[in-house]
């Protein structure tokens, strides 16, 4: 945190307010006056929607979603995913990790890291459709921006503008669910046999809030964003100090998603991305919305869900 702010500070410009340097090292023309005006119209849409759903939503059974599926048969499907994303097998390798992420050398060497769970399956098929959507960016950017060593700087935005939009707009849809469940049961060795692809379909579209932004679904997650957000403004503002982020982090956890934090583990120490780097956080709701938009112009030109639930992806 500290350096952080040394380094902003010993910019020849810098601004008043020294996160809006951050925000725009990730993102370039973003600002806390934009992202302010960004977060406030998704709360003030998502909250109440949020508690609509509890009130007067149908119950979805979600209870198969933790039956054990061993990890070798978890594997085989991490690669049938990335495979069906139109990844290049020979450019690409996969392993293990702590909290899932991509990384790359070049366009020939991109690498997804996973994180398997025995019993949330679900769990790394949506991490392997958003990773390799970041791996699609990484393996297809223009080869003269390769030759120039000006790669991979595109906004953090439009990066997890992929990654979303291949976990979420893509890998939530009927479409999706129709074209991959088969291959799911397959896989898993008849450990869902007995579920339809109704079910399945509706139990990894339930809205529910959680602890968790990695695991949060696609209505709740942008407001895991926004507290982060909120947080690490004031942390590098100035305005807040380190030891004020569990008790603040629990309270906007309360007010948002309604949900009581039991630990700093599954709290605010969740994520490795306060480590390295503040004004990233952002970039995953902007990026959802931008996915929003682009599937909008797609489905405008042709039906993308008849296309993904043929399999071409």
């Amino acid at each position: 945190i500290r350096f952080t702010r040394e380094a902003v500070e010993l910019r020849d410009e810098r601004p008043a307010l020294l996160y809006d340097a951050c925000l725009d090292d990730f993102e370039r023309g973003s600002s806390i006056e934009k992202d302010d005006a960004f977060f406030e119209a998704l709360k003030a849409g998502i909250v109440p929607l949020l508690r609509r759903i509890q009130s007067e939503g149908k119950p979805i059974r979600t209870d198969f979603l933790s039956r054990s599926v061993p990890i070798p048969d978890q594997e085989a499907i991490s690669r049938w995913i990335v495979e069906s994303e139109g990844i290049r097998m020979p450019a690409f390798s996969l392993s293990t990790t702590e909290h899932p992420f991509t990384t790359h050398f070049g366009p020939k060497d991109v690498r997804i890291a996973t994180h398997y769970h025995e019993n949330n399956y679900v769990s790394n098929l949506f991490s392997m459709l958003h990773e390799g959507g970041h791996a699609l960016f990484m393996q297809n950017e223009p080869a003269e921006f390769v030759d120039a060593l000006v790669f991979d700087h595109m906004t953090n935005g439009m990066h997890e503008c992929a990654s979303r939009f291949f976990e979420n707009s893509i890998g939530r849809s009927r479409g999706f669910i129709r074209f991959a469940f088969p291959t799911v049961q397959r896989f898993s060795r008849g450990v869902f046999d007995d579920i339809s692809e109704q079910e399945f379909y509706e139990a990894v579209n339930v809205a529910e809030p959680g602890l968790i932004r990695t695991e949060a679904d696609e209505l709740t997650y942008s407001l895991h964003i926004c507290v982060r957000y909120e947080l690490e403004k004031a942390l590098i503002n100035g305005e807040i100090g380190v030891d004020d982020i569990p008790a603040l982090w629990n309270g906007k956890y309360r007010d948002y998603l309604g949900v009581e934090v039991p630990d700093d583990g599954r709290g605010c120490l969740q994520d490795v991305h306060w480590t390295d780097s503040f004004g990233y956080f952002p970039s995953y709701a902007l990026g959802s919305a931008y996915g929003a938009q682009i599937l909008a112009s797609m489905n405008r030109e042709f039906d993308v869900d008849a296309a993904v639930a043929e399999g071409r992806l």
